[in-house]
């Protein structure tokens, strides 16, 4: 069961990493997009 607990963490960091990527990609590609 703790195992399960600790992989089911990992999953949730690294979805929250990824999205936090994405949204700096955006956030990038709008900022390029306002200074054209």
């Amino acid at each position: 069961m703790k195992l399960a607990c600790s992989e089911n963490k990992k999953e949730t960091n690294y979805r929250q990493r990824v999205q936090n990527k994405t949204n700096s990609l955006q956030t990038l590609s709008i900022t390029k997009t306002i200074q054209k």
